[in-house]
């Protein structure tokens, strides 16, 4: 009587750690499902923030470009001594040079930015499905205790609970 009683109790014991175990591994799946979309709407919008930067310095560059191709024909076109053409070009390439350095900073400062952040986005997914991986493999470990427990009640003549897993 009394080992009808502990059995019962070691078997609402499993069936209430089966539960709460199915619980847990839902809230752990919900929570990286939440996480999975979250960084997917980072990821996504850090893309579009970085080719949007990209594109306005590279609309930036090919105006500035244009403008100084404009302002080194009206040059020439005033100047007709070689000498001050000479003198001219060359203070207008130091020019172009001092106005281009900033526009070429920013720039592989911007692809660098772009470059750690898809490293980081890299990692983040390769991080995300080793704990995916390692979720399942532990759901399918408690499962495979759950069984091994409901068999040995059998063999000791004990009904299992109704599985639920």
């Amino acid at each position: 009587m009394e080992e009808k009683k502990t059995n019962e109790t070691v078997l609402e014991l499993v069936k209430s750690f089966q539960e709460t175990n199915q619980a847990m591994t839902a809230s752990i799946v919900a929570a990286q499902e939440r996480n999975m979309k979250l960084v997917q709407e980072v990821y996504q919008r850090a893309m579009e923030a970085l080719q949007g930067q990209g594109e306005s310095t590279r609309t930036l560059m090919e105006e500035l470009g244009q403008l100084a191709r404009k302002q080194q024909e009206r040059f020439q076109q005033m100047t007709s001594q070689e000498a001050f053409q000479k003198a001219a070009k060359e203070s207008l390439d130091i020019y172009m040079n001092f106005l281009r350095a900033p526009l070429t900073y920013y720039q592989q400062v911007l692809q660098a930015v772009e470059a750690t952040t898809r490293q980081g986005l890299e990692q983040l997914q390769r991080t995300s499905e080793s704990f995916q991986k390692s979720t399942l493999q532990g759901g399918e470990t408690v499962a495979t205790t759950m069984q091994r427990t409901f068999e040995q009640a059998q063999e000791q003549g004990q009904s299992p609970p109704p599985e639920t897993y």
